[in-house]
């Protein structure tokens, strides 16, 4: 039973941070503020928020890599949910312009103005994951 109630409030703190992101509220509104959960209302503890976050993130961020080859668009969403992940307070805004450059290096605008240059590579796992010893990884300037 204490593994069913877990998930469910997981769950609950998962779907309370997709409608937050949805008002585009940021990290520091949404932690210690309280969500309605399995066991009634619960306080968005830091730590809980984090790790949720990352679980999100990389559902989003496996969903968009499973094709090996994606499109643009595709290719801007992986970029601009993982350089945003980086960042506790994100400041670039939305992608208003993509566009993937001769060298396959995609560029990303956002609404602050700032662009982007992206790269995907593959760095050293030192846990030997699933990817044989390599992680995609992004590298951004």
């Amino acid at each position: 039973m204490l593994e069913v109630k877990s998930l469910n409030n997981e769950l609950d703190l998962e779907l309370y941070l997709l409608g937050c992101w949805a008002k585009e509220m940021t990290d520091q509104e949404i932690i210690d503020s309280e969500y309605d959960s399995f066991d009634g209302k619960k306080k968005v503890e830091t730590a809980s928020y984090y790790r949720a976050k990352k679980r999100l993130v990389s559902r989003k961020i496996e969903e968009l890599t499973k094709s090996k080859v994606m499109d643009n668009k595709s290719k801007m969403e992986f970029c601009y949910e993982t350089h945003k992940f980086a960042f506790e307070n994100w400041k670039e805004g939305k992608p208003v312009e993509y566009w993937e450059e001769p060298d396959g290096i995609m560029c990303v605008r956002y609404e602050s103005g700032e662009w982007w240059h992206y790269k995907q590579v593959r760095s050293k796992n030192i846990y030997e994951g699933k990817y044989g010893g390599y992680e995609p990884c992004l590298e951004w300037w």
